[in-house]
């Protein structure tokens, strides 16, 4: 297989199976638990390459998963039993964790150099060096099965438990929830959510994998408010940026982690600004119906004032308004679409009549 091809269906993976991992961490807006799990899955991975005394994929995952349990567990307990704020909860807990396990390395693996920059944003270069071999035959990298399987069980988790993940998502204090099937479902979504974090870890780091994991989503929302919808798009989106993401940085050789977040940073700003849901458009079309507003009504008390007068001809002519009122182009059309679109005036070739509803409205606004 092509290795830029390989290459660049992990990054498609990566961050389409975090995309969709993430549409229910937004949807819950637990995006900064996402993060403390990050930080709390070192002691886990730590513990179970000590258990399988090497490195090894499956005790790493087991550790890094129990671990972000563990991670929810004592957030939890503090905030209920404690009374301690969620946030500051997840301050006080993901410290810990991430220092736990920074000390588990030094004590068990003294001769192993942990790089920093691999922890932190990764490589997903290196996560081609570990091969599937079965019956002696090359299968490909190992990333890229455990990516396929974690879909795999993202898609049937969905599919199994759709309704009542819907429930718990948008209405928790439905009387149509099974208290305990809900915090079996709660758990398993947790596990989930903490196994699709270990596997992205492994090819961009631990602070670049909340980004896969919260931002898809994220962007998604600001596109549509449906389920079904946003874990389409979500993984769309993901995938899509991983892909982009590692196009752009081949050339100039780039962080592809970076680039992968920086794609989807500039996606979240255009969804802002152009997105149907953001808020970003609307003001920006906002401000502007208000200014041709206010040109419009300008534009009307200049046309009233000079009616009946020995300039009225003159006046009235669209392109006197450039000169006269010191608009350009755009402002003076923008104000004539206005007022005629308002039935305050009409267009006769060059020159513009106040209609009996523009007369009305602007004798009301000059003395």
């Amino acid at each position: 297989m092509n290795l830029m091809f390989t290459i660049a269906l992990l990054a498609a993976l990566v961050g389409a199976v975090a995309g969709f991992a993430g549409v229910f961490v937004v949807l819950r807006r637990v995006a900064m638990l996402g993060d403390a799990i990050s930080h709390a899955l070192l002691p886990g991975l730590v513990v179970g390459f000590v258990v399988a005394q090497g490195p090894a994929l499956w005790a790493g995952a087991a550790g890094a998963v129990l671990a972000g349990l563990v991670t929810v567990a004592l957030v939890e307990w503090l905030e209920k039993r404690a009374r301690i704020r969620v946030d500051a909860a997840l301050g006080l807990v993901f410290p810990v964790m991430f220092a736990l396990g920074v000390a588990l390395i030094s004590r068990g693996f003294q001769n192993v150099h942990l790089d920093a920059d691999a922890v932190l944003y990764g490589d997903i270069v290196f996560a081609l060096d570990d091969r599937l071999i079965v019956g002696g035959k090359d299968l490909g990298p190992v990333a890229i099965w455990t990516l396929s399987l974690v879909a795999i069980l993202q898609v049937a988790f969905v599919l199994i438990f759709r309704k009542e993940l819907s429930l718990t998502t948008f209405a928790p204090e439905s009387p149509d929830l099974d208290p305990q099937r809900v915090a079996w479902l709660r758990w398993g979504f947790l596990g989930l959510t903490c196994l699709t974090l270990v596997i992205t870890f492994s090819a961009v780091g631990a602070v670049l994998a909340v980004g896969v994991l919260v931002i898809p989503a994220a962007i998604a929302s600001l596109w549509t408010s449906r389920l079904g919808a946003m874990l389409v798009l979500s993984p769309l989106i993901g995938g899509l940026a991983g892909f982009g993401g590692l196009a752009i940085a081949w050339a100039p050789d780039w962080s592809p982690s970076g680039t992968i977040v920086a794609v989807l940073g500039v996606a979240v700003f255009g969804s802002v600004l152009f997105g149907p849901r953001a808020a970003g458009l609307r003001a920006i079309r906002q401000r502007k119906r208000q200014r041709e507003s206010v040109h419009a009504l300008t534009l009307l008390v200049h046309l009233q004032t000079h009616q009946g007068t020995a300039g009225e001809d003159q006046e009235s002519i669209f392109g006197h308004l450039l000169t006269e009122l010191g608009w350009d182009s755009r402002q003076a059309q923008g104000a004539v679409c206005s007022a005629v679109d308002r039935g305050w005036m009409e267009r006769r070739g060059d020159h513009l009549l106040l209609t009996e509803n523009g007369r009305r409205l602007a004798s009301q606004m000059t003395p």
